[in-house]
C-alpha cells in the first residue's frame, strides 16, 4: 500500500513539471489567433464597369474581406468576401454595388480567421483609383424605310441618366448637339438631315451623380439622305372576285395606274399567306414558264393574284420603289406607300364539304368498295370540270366571272383536279399523295387502298374543253 502511494505521488509530480515547461502563449494562440495586415498590392480597372484589387497573403488568414468607398465618404462599404487562397478581386458593377463613370474610389481588403471569428488590421487608406470612361457603342444607322430620315440606335449604358445625340456633315464638320433622350431609349429618328450630303452621328452619355459626359465614337457613323421623289402617278384598287381553289383562298386585285413600270410596285401584308403569285400587267394568257416578277407594257394597270391561306379580315398596302423593287431587302432604296386596301376574304371550306358529301351521295352506294368510289368519283370530276386554261400560274378568268368557287364555275387544272381527288380520299379514310410528272409537266393524285394497293387518279379534263378570257374584261 505505502510503495501504491509513493508511486502515485511520482506520477503527479512528474505531470505538474511537464505542466510548467508548456508556454502560457501557446493556449492563447490557440485560442485568440489574429490574422496580420494585408499588404495591398495593385489596383486597376480593365473596362469601365470593372475595377480589380490585388494583396500579398497574410498570414493567419481563413478569408479575405473587400471594401469599397467613394474617395469623398468616410464609411466603407463590404462588397466580397474571398478564399484565403485568392490574392485578388475584381469588382463589377452592379445595382447593389455600383461603379459610376469616372467616380473616384478608395478599395481595401482585411484579413479574416472564421475558427477564431477574428479580423485583421484594415488599411484605412486603401488605393484609390478612377473608374474609366465609357464609350457609347453605336449599333445601327439606316434610312427611315418610308420617309427621308436617319434611324440612329446605340447600346445601353450602365448607370447613366440621359444620352445626347450629335450630328456633323461635309459642309459643318463641327459636331452639333441635336436632340437629348432619356437612358431608357436607345434609338433615335434625325426628322431633318441635311440633304443632299453624308450625316454623321454619334452619341455621348451624361451621368448626372458625376455630372460627367462619356467618350463617344469619333468616327460615327454616316449616311446619305437625297430630297425625296414624291409619288406622281394615281393608283386605284379594284378588288376582283376570290376564288377558291383549294390549296387556298385567291384573292385578284386589279390596280388601276398611269405607272408604267410594274416592277415598281409591290404589295405588303399584315396577315399570313402561302404564296405571293406575282404581278402581271397583261390579263392576256401567256405561254411559257412566265412565273414571277414578269410584266407587261399595256395600258391600265397590273394584275396582282395572292393565295390566303385563311379567310378574314386582309390588310394590303402598295408601296412605289420608283427605283425597281430590289428582290430581298431595301438594300437603301427609297420606297413610298401609295395605295392601302382592307377586305374580307370569304371561308369557302363548310360550302366545299357540304358539297363534296353531296358528291358523294349522288355517285356512290355503300355497296361499293373504296376503289370503286374513287373511280366513280374521278369519272365524276372527268365529265363535269372543264379545262381552265388560264391557271398557269396567274389563274386570270376565274376573276373575270363571278365569285364562285371550283365546285360552281368548274374550271380546273391538274392542280385541281388532283386536290380534288385527294379530298375524296381523305373524306373515304384513305391516304394520298400529290405525284408530279415532270416529264408531262403534270400533276396527279395517288391514292393508298387499306389493302396494300395503290392506284393513280388523273381527273384533268382534257385542255381542249378550256377557254381563255378576253383582257378587255379588266383593262
Amino acid at each position: 500500500m505505502k510503495k501504491k502511494f509513493k508511486h502515485l505521488l511520482l506520477m503527479l509530480f512528474t505531470l505538474a513539471i511537464l505542466l510548467t515547461a508548456i508556454p502560457a502563449t501557446t493556449f492563447a494562440a490557440s485560442s485568440k489567433t489574429v490574422p496580420e495586415k494585408v499588404i495591398l498590392n495593385d489596383i486597376s480597372s480593365s473596362a469601365p464597369n470593372k475595377i480589380t484589387i490585388s494583396w500579398k497573403k497574410a498570414a493567419n488568414a481563413t478569408n479575405y474581406v473587400i471594401y469599397y468607398k467613394k474617395i469623398t465618404e468616410t464609411k466603407w462599404t463590404k462588397i466580397a468576401t474571398v478564399s484565403s487562397k485568392k490574392t485578388s478581386y475584381t469588382h463589377i458593377s452592379s445595382k447593389k454595388h455600383p461603379i459610376v463613370f469616372r467616380q473616384f474610389y478608395d478599395y481595401t481588403v482585411r484579413a479574416y480567421n472564421k475558427d477564431t471569428q477574428k479580423y485583421g488590421p484594415m488599411d484605412t487608406m486603401g488605393l484609390a483609383i478612377q473608374s474609366r470612361p465609357v464609350t457609347v457603342d453605336l449599333k445601327e444607322l439606316k434610312i427611315h424605310p418610308e420617309r427621308p430620315a436617319a434611324v440612329l440606335s446605340w447600346h445601353k449604358v450602365s448607370n447613366c441618366d440621359r444620352y445626347i445625340i450629335y450630328r456633323k456633315t461635309a459642309t459643318n464638320p463641327k459636331w452639333k448637339k441635336i436632340a437629348t433622350v432619356k437612358s431608357n431609349v436607345l434609338e433615335y429618328i434625325d426628322e431633318n438631315p441635311v440633304k443632299g450630303v453624308e450625316n454623321t452621328y454619334t452619341v455621348r452619355a451624361y451621368f448626372s451623380k458625376t455630372k460627367k459626359y462619356s467618350e463617344y465614337d469619333r468616327e460615327g457613323f454616316s449616311t446619305t439622305i437625297y430630297t425625296p421623289r414624291l409619288p406622281k402617278y394615281t393608283y386605284e384598287f379594284i378588288p376582283l372576285n376570290e376564288a377558291y381553289a383549294g390549296d387556298g383562298i385567291i384573292f385578284g386585285i386589279y390596280i388601276k395606274t398611269n405607272n408604267p413600270d410594274a416592277n415598281s410596285l409591290h404589295f405588303s401584308y399584315s396577315t399570313d399567306y402561302s404564296s405571293y403569285i406575282t404581278h402581271f400587267d397583261d390579263i392576256r394568257y401567256v405561254k411559257g414558264d412566265v412565273r414571277h416578277n414578269a410584266a407587261r407594257k399595256v395600258a391600265g394597270g397590273c394584275f396582282y393574284t395572292i393565295i390566303f391561306e385563311k379567310a378574314g379580315f386582309k390588310n394590303l398596302t402598295l408601296y412605289w420603289y420608283p427605283d425597281g423593287y430590289p428582290d430581298g431587302s431595301q438594300a437603301g432604296g427609297e420606297r413610298f406607300r401609295v395605295a392601302e386596301l382592307n377586305v374580307n376574304v370569304k371561308d369557302f371550306s363548310t360550302e366545299e364539304k357540304k358539297w363534296a358529301k353531296n358528291v358523294l351521295k349522288d355517285v356512290t352506294t355503300d355497296k361499293m368498295s373504296k376503289e370503286e368510289k374513287m373511280d366513280a368519283l374521278c369519272k365524276y370530276v372527268l365529265d363535269n370540270f372543264k379545262y381552265q386554261q388560264n391557271d398557269e400560274w396567274y389563274i386570270f378568268s376565274r376573276f373575270a366571272t363571278d365569285s364562285k368557287p371550283y365546285w360552281e364555275h368548274r374550271y380546273i387544272d391538274c392542280l385541281d383536279s388532283t386536290y380534288i381527288m385527294r379530298y375524296f380520299a381523305k373524306m373515304l379514310g384513305l391516304k394520298s399523295e400529290s405525284t408530279y410528272a415532270g416529264y408531262l409537266n403534270h400533276h396527279y393524285a395517288t391514292v393508298y387502298f387499306e389493302d396494300g394497293k395503290s392506284k393513280i387518279y388523273d381527273a384533268c379534263p382534257n385542255p381542249l374543253t378550256g377557254f381563255v378570257t378576253s383582257p378587255e374584261y379588266v383593262l
